[in-house]
């Protein structure tokens, strides 16, 4: 306001004092001068309409604020209520509180006072203040459309405060819609699927299963570069009629795709075709090249073939190999022979004796049951029966029949071998005056307390036959 402003103003003053006659002329000058400071002092800021007095007809009689939301979420336009989508994180704003007031200057404090769902309780919200601005916000991130039930409406009662001398509050309430989301499917038990076939073996496998956590949804299932030997039905039935076949070995990479009609999830998944491997034998390093006579007896076993399938022992195998052993060329040996079981024991089915030495060629072989597709496994030895004779003692004749107590006597034990053998020499009786050693050398020192008539085996033995000659000692006094 300018200065012309204020004088104008004092001028209308003045002509209304001059008006009221029934004013003192003390009440004149105090009425006067409080009005010019006034006028004085708003001139500073703005123009203010001065209301004259007893002109001022304002309602200033403290009121109740009356609050709303501002929406920062989706809002339906017809019912007036907040959209919140399902899932949504803690802290996401739900909206801004505002407040109107008759009285303009206050200043506005919110409180949520309720929180319901059809009637019952909940806590998903909280009023978050800064700056004088209060928002609404969420504060529970884990509200799942699909486990609510009944409306699925929020009801949220506010009170709001204003800061009048008298403390004037109201209620208001405002509604917050959950809507559902459509959610991504998902497989549920793809590490369960057998990542293994094995070529003309039946493929089994767990049914491929999976879920969609939104109402009403179902979705379908299909394939991507399936192989022809496997199938996969809508159910997610998984198998194959025959199995793979030879041409089928290696990997097989395809797709899985379930699709809910808008979205469509897929998962690669990879199934290896393993070939059928030949049974072996475990243990052909135990055959002997060569045995001789005199080491085996009637039904002696000569060794005990051990084999295995390779294939039976590999994880998710899904077919059983049924390994078949056979030989040949024992048709013309009369004392050599395989159980009758093909268990692959190697066995003599009498002594062998020096007219059947010679050497044996003979082939073993083993054979799986695959269909479509066996394997076998060959092995050729050739087994030599070596001649052999028993070893013969030379001197025992001369052995000493008595022993006096107090003699002491020395013999040394001879023997031969026609197959110049090596020959372990030993005695069966041990006695305490009767000392020997491994290259037959005797010492014999009897005490009183020998005095005895003793049965002495001596023995020999080329590795396969043993020699044992019984001498008589008697010790005498």
């Amino acid at each position: 306001m300018s200065s012309f402003g204020v004088i104008e103003k004092i001028k209308t003053i003045d002509n209304f004092m001059v008006n009221k006659e029934y004013l003192s002329n003390n009440m004149k000058k105090i009425f006067k001068t409080t009005l010019i400071i006034s006028l004085i002092l708003f001139n500073s800021c703005e123009d203010v309409d001065v209301a004259l007095p007893f002109s001022n007809m304002q309602d200033l009689d403290p009121k109740p604020p009356q609050g709303a939301i501002d929406w920062v979420i989706a809002m339906d336009e017809e019912t007036g209520n907040g959209q919140l989508e399902e899932n949504s994180a803690a802290g996401k704003t739900i909206g801004i509180l505002s407040a109107t007031d008759p009285n303009p200057d206050d200043e506005f404090t919110y409180a949520i006072t309720g929180q319901t769902m059809d009637g019952t309780s909940v806590n998903y919200f909280v009023l978050k203040s800064d700056s004088g601005i209060t928002n609404l916000e969420l504060s529970n991130g884990n509200i799942n459309y699909e486990e609510l039930s009944g409306s699925k409406q929020v009801r949220v009662a506010i009170q709001v405060s204003d800061d009048s001398p008298s403390g004037q509050n109201s209620d208001f309430a405002i509604t917050v819609d959950i809507i559902n989301v459509n959610e991504t499917p998902l497989f549920q038990n793809l590490n369960q699927i057998v990542r293994y076939a094995d070529e003309y073996i039946e493929y089994e496998s767990p049914r491929i299963e999976w879920t969609d956590i939104d109402e009403g949804d179902n979705p379908s299932l299909t394939t991507t570069n399936l192989p022809g030997w496997l199938s996969i039905d809508s159910e997610g039935n998984i198998g194959s009629s025959s199995g793979p076949v030879s041409s089928d070995v290696g990997n097989h990479e395809f797709l899985l795709n379930i699709s809910d009609g808008e979205i469509t999830v897929q998962e690669e998944i990879n199934i290896e075709v393993r070939e059928n491997l030949a049974p072996e034998f475990t243990n052909t390093g135990s055959i002997p090249n060569s045995i001789r006579v005199g080491c085996y007896d009637d039904n002696d076993r000569i060794v005990d073939l051990n084999w295995n399938d390779p294939n039976n022992s590999t994880s998710y195998f899904n077919g059983n190999d049924i390994v078949a052993f056979t030989h040949q060329g024992l048709g013309a040996v009369e004392w050599l022979n395989f159980d009758n079981d093909d268990e692959g024991k190697l066995f003599c089915v009498r002594a062998p004796e020096n007219s059947d030495a010679g050497t044996i060629p003979i082939t073993i072989s083993l054979a799986d049951n695959r269909p479509s597709n066996p394997l076998s496994t060959e092995f050729s030895f050739d087994l030599e029966l070596i001649e052999n004779d028993a070893p013969e003692f030379t001197n025992l004749g001369n052995f000493p029949n008595t022993i006096s107590v107090g003699d002491t006597i020395y013999f040394d034990v001879e023997w031969q071998d026609p197959n110049s053998d090596a020959i372990d020499f030993s005695v069966t009786e041990n006695y305490s005056w009767f000392i020997w050693d491994n290259s037959g050398n005797i010492t014999m020192a009897p005490r009183s307390s020998h005095v005895n008539t003793y049965e002495i085996p001596f023995n020999i033995s080329d590795g396969c036959y043993t020699s044992t000659t019984i001498k008589t000692l008697t010790v005498e006094e």
